[in-house]
């Protein structure tokens, strides 16, 4: 099947869909060369014509497309992960390359004349969609075959929570487009404010369909087809439902979520007048004042998860650390701990490459062994000479160090991590810092949980 049997069976009429290719025909010039299997990543949230853009470029270049179902960072992270992902396509305020709809209103010219291959194959797809515009069969076309397969996978999360892989090759794809088209004819409500491009129903209802039909898409009004069923993407459980109707069964009760942890428990978020009440009636469930949902409507399951004390993977957290004085003196000591792997502080700092944020150190680390060491602390005043030299990562163990001048107000630290110095810097407070040494032979200590 080639590119236009898909989408443009009854031909490219008018200048928007030749528009539209010589767009596509853009983005493809700056996506490297295909390989067996290989994918673009493609996160749009905002704009639909850029995004159809996208999606062409990649097909046109032999790449396989990776829908990110919204531009939100944690979902887009997830889709470049996959290895067979070569780069990303977005309409996000990210500087991250191929900002697609900036790209498209540069000045740039659409095919630099000193790069021969490239102004051909521009003049190929121009004569292929003038010959279309006016032969409205797929066979007069030489527009390419879709070699790649999958040619189009979407990271979808289902209304419980679960997320799911979903891929289709061309003929499955032709077959879901025509099933959608057929829903949207029955049924074009119009679509949410904040429904994104990138959204599953969105792109078959609002991109691919209009496409198939010979629409132009600027043209097309989108409409709301959350409810539509696409074939190959998994349906919220049965379970789930009926529990999420039941909850929205309670009076003064206007919105609910249901979520499920790593570990199978049932967690529910809850809105509207009545959710308090109802919420401290049951240890799995938490108020809000207004249920956190993505650009397309989603619960975004990591807020819930954070409501209720977890990680944003729904895995448990700790605040604690336990501390053993391993040197002391009157004007000096030494503290040491190991950061647990699922330290509360890592959480979405950063994904994939855990960093203890600066604030953090001083407010968890240092300040806590000073008080283990002198009881209760003058007020802080300054803070200088703060450098930051390497990174504290989950499972480190990390020594703290405090240095009392003969000016008792003042005080320096370091953060070691056996023989890398990883934070320093120096603290004055309003009075003088008690000596250390009544600390001398402390037993462990572990920091107080805070809520």
């Amino acid at each position: 099947m080639n590119l236009a049997t898909l989408l443009f069976p009854h031909g490219l009429t008018g200048e928007p869909a030749q528009q539209l290719l010589q767009h596509a025909q853009r983005v493809k010039d700056r996506l490297p060369e295909p390989s067996p299997g290989s994918q673009i990543a493609i996160a749009f949230g905002h704009d639909r014509t850029a995004f159809a853009a996208a999606l062409l470029g990649t097909w046109l270049k032999g790449h396989g497309a990776a829908i990110v179902e919204n531009s939100l960072r944690e979902r887009i992270v997830v889709v470049l992960d996959r290895p067979p992902v070569a780069m990303l396509l977005h309409d996000t305020d990210s500087d991250r390359e191929l900002q697609v709809p900036r790209f498209l209103a540069s000045q740039q010219p659409l095919a630099d004349a000193t790069q021969t291959a490239d102004a051909t194959q521009m003049a190929a797809t121009q004569m292929a969609a003038t010959q279309m515009a006016a032969t409205p069969t797929a066979d007069a076309t030489p527009l390419p075959d879709l070699t790649a397969s999958p040619l189009l996978t979407i990271h979808v999360q289902t209304e419980d929570g679960g997320q799911h892989w979903c891929s289709w090759n061309a003929a499955e794809l032709a077959n879901a487009i025509d099933g959608c088209a057929e829903q949207a004819a029955q049924d074009p409500r119009p679509a949410p404010a904040a429904q994104t491009p990138g959204l599953v129903s969105s792109l078959f209802a609002n991109t691919l369909v209009p496409l198939r039909l010979g629409l132009n898409l600027q043209g097309h009004e989108p409409i709301d087809a959350r409810h539509f069923t696409i074939p190959g993407v998994p349906a919220t459980t049965t379970g789930h439902q009926v529990l999420l109707e039941e909850l929205l069964g309670n009076e003064g009760i206007e919105d609910a979520a249901v979520v499920r942890t790593p570990d199978d428990r049932i967690l529910v978020g809850l809105a509207g007048a009545n959710a308090r009440n109802l919420a401290a009636e049951h240890a799995n469930a938490r108020a809000f004042e207004q249920i956190p949902r993505d650009p397309n409507g989603q619960p975004q399951i990591a807020e819930v998860f954070l409501a209720f004390g977890l990680g944003r993977s729904g895995n448990p957290i700790t605040r604690q650390l336990t501390w053993q004085v391993t040197a002391c003196e009157a004007d000096h000591a030494t503290l040491r701990t190991t950061i647990p792997s699922n330290y509360h502080f890592y959480e979405g700092h950063f994904e994939g490459y855990a960093v203890l944020a600066g604030g953090v150190q001083l407010h968890e680390l240092v300040l806590p062994c000073l008080r283990q060491l002198c009881g209760e602390t003058p007020e802080l005043r300054t803070l200088d000479s703060i450098k930051f030299l390497a990174r504290i990562g989950p499972g480190d163990t990390i020594d703290v160090v405090l240095q009392r001048q003969s000016d008792a107000s003042k005080l320096t630290f370091e953060v070691r991590k056996l023989d890398t110095k990883c934070t320093s810097g120096r603290l004055k407070f309003a009075r003088d810092v008690a000596d250390f040494s009544s600390k001398a032979a402390s037993p462990p200590v572990t920091s107080p949980r805070r809520p």
